[in-house]
């Protein structure tokens, strides 16, 4: 069994489970419809969050800390990191005599980019596996899309998001880096503090060639995770965090000749992905395998890290 203990009962932590959608949205969730994951812990400071879980969860026995302090001296494999940004570090640094195998932590790691790197070295000093939450790189969507992006040569890509960048759109930049290679240059367009994160505006060129265009936006009255992907003679279009996904074609424009337009070719509409599912999958299969995808992503976030300080900078 991976003995796992989980830090932070808010909504990624166990929030989430508590509307309804068919795939899990939260850490709690997704794990326990793993059958060798057994919860040991769950710690948070307010024990109202527990008292909610305790009751949603009425058949499942699990046990509350409000603090890393309380936990019995006992092996930890796993530990689940859902606090608050600013927590993080100490989090980390309180669990880590437990020695557990791997710690998944949400992102972003820190607020400070000069601060991560020794948070990060310190981590691979005490030989403990790092995965910071980019839990689509396990959505099934987005790894259809990572194929389609491969086979239909796209080479433009417009990415509308909101809530900030290392909290939102991070997440694209991550899956870019992994779909389409290295940074080949950057261009700041607009950058601005938001709360203890920022907006930036910006133009990226990866050395696949793509060249995307991360666009900001503030104080809008919805939620914003769209993108638009553009090759020779097709399009696809990615809304609302992947909720809704077309696909478009060139047609022959009925009025002007010479000209062409694009016609829908399909339409989908999922209601959420399965990121988090499936990242339990792998961690499932990562603590009964000798080498699993698991293993790189350290040195992915070590990559991912530096490039977001000199945007940051």
């Amino acid at each position: 069994m991976i003995r796992t203990v989980l830090v932070g009962l808010g909504q990624v932590g166990a929030g989430y489970d508590f509307e309804n959608c068919n795939y899990k949205r939260s850490h709690l969730g997704a794990m326990l419809l793993q059958k060798n994951i057994k919860i040991i812990r769950l710690i948070d400071k307010n024990k109202r969050k527990f008292n909610k879980i305790k009751k949603f969860y009425s058949k499942i026995p699990l046990s509350f800390s409000d603090s890393i302090s309380k936990i019995d001296q006992t092996k930890i494999d796993l530990c689940v990191i859902a606090t608050t940004t600013g927590n993080h570090e100490q989090v980390i640094r309180d669990i880590v005599k437990y020695q557990p195998k791997l710690i998944i932590c949400e992102k972003p790691l820190t607020y400070f980019p000069d601060k991560e790197k020794k948070i990060l070295d310190y981590i691979i000093k005490e030989k403990i596996k790092l995965f910071i939450n980019y839990h689509r790189k396990f959505d099934s969507r987005f790894k259809q899309l990572s194929q389609k992006l491969k086979e239909n040569e796209f080479n433009k890509l417009i990415f509308k998001y909101g809530k900030g960048f290392l909290n939102n759109a991070s997440h694209m930049l991550e899956f870019l880096i992994r779909t389409s290679g290295k940074v080949k240059n950057f261009k700041i367009i607009r950058k601005k503090k938001f709360g203890k994160d920022f907006l930036i505006d910006l133009c990226i060129e990866f050395n696949s060639g793509l060249i995307a265009y991360f666009i900001s936006f503030d104080k809008y009255k919805f939620d914003m995770f769209d993108m638009e992907f553009y090759s020779k003679n097709r399009k696809i279009e990615i809304l609302n965090g992947g909720f809704e996904i077309n696909q478009y074609s060139t047609k022959k424009n009925l009025i002007y000749k010479n000209y062409s337009s694009l016609k829908l070719l399909k339409k989908t509409n999922k209601p959420f992905g399965n990121g988090f599912e499936k990242l339990y999958e792998n961690v499932s299969k990562y603590f009964n395998e000798k080498k699993h995808e698991l293993d790189s992503s350290m040195d992915d976030y070590y990559y991912l890290s530096s490039i977001i300080k000199k945007i940051l900078s």
